[in-house]
């Protein structure tokens, strides 16, 4: 499994910003960040942020956002959305260019399941995150396909766009990691964390889990 480069983000940085206000995946947004639990007053860490528009709605809950892409491109969309309300930096989700011990939360959405070696980059979570902090992540659902997006998108009568979206993330989904709440658990647990939960969307198209750095 080889590595998507920044190029390849650049190149598609308004294909994401929409993908990102769909309305599949913005419902799926909106239950990842209460998953997260009481934001108030913490210090968010999105990595993988694409155009930051998970950090949106959790703007008026943390004390400080930031948000972390590969891509230079999607991190200028996120700059011109936000302003001066979150700090957004050009990395790698395997070599954050954060301090150790500096986030309460961190959230990486759509990310871990692209990754070569997503151990890579929940050993980086560990190292930014304190004590007792609160590691939240989406990956497709294991049970996605193709034929469930295409069933998905005409039982909920989706436009012909909103569909072709949900088509190309379940296809991407089939070739990447495909983990599943056992798998993922363990690959957490095995990198220091505890107490993990995962719960599906309510759409059924993702799975959300959070863990505690013990």
């Amino acid at each position: 499994m080889r590595k998507f480069s920044a190029a390849e983000f650049d190149s598609r940085t308004e294909f994401f910003d929409e993908m990102a206000q769909t309305s599949w995946l913005s419902a799926i947004h909106e239950e990842v960040i209460a998953f997260g639990g009481d934001l108030t007053q913490t210090n968010i860490v999105d990595i993988g942020c694409g155009t930051g528009r998970l950090l949106m709605r959790a703007k008026s809950l943390a004390s400080s956002l930031t948000g972390i892409d590969l891509s230079e491109k999607m991190i200028e969309k996120a700059t011109s959305l936000f302003g001066e309300h979150a700090t957004f930096l050009v990395g790698d989700a395997t070599d954050l260019p954060l301090d150790d011990s500096v986030a309460d939360v961190s959230y990486t959405t759509c990310l871990l399941f692209l990754l070569p070696h997503p151990e890579e980059s929940i050993t980086e979570q560990r190292r930014i995150l304190r004590s007792g902090g609160l590691l939240v992540t989406l990956n497709p659902s294991p049970q996605l396909t193709t034929e469930q997006a295409d069933v998905y998108a005409n039982k909920h009568h989706l436009s012909e766009g909103e569909a072709d979206f949900l088509r190309q993330w379940a296809r991407v989904a089939e070739r990447r990691h495909q983990f599943t709440p056992k798998s993922l658990q363990e690959l957490l647990e095995k990198h220091g964390f505890s107490d993990v939960e995962t719960r599906f969307s309510s759409n059924g198209l993702g799975m959300m889990t959070k863990a505690i750095l013990a």
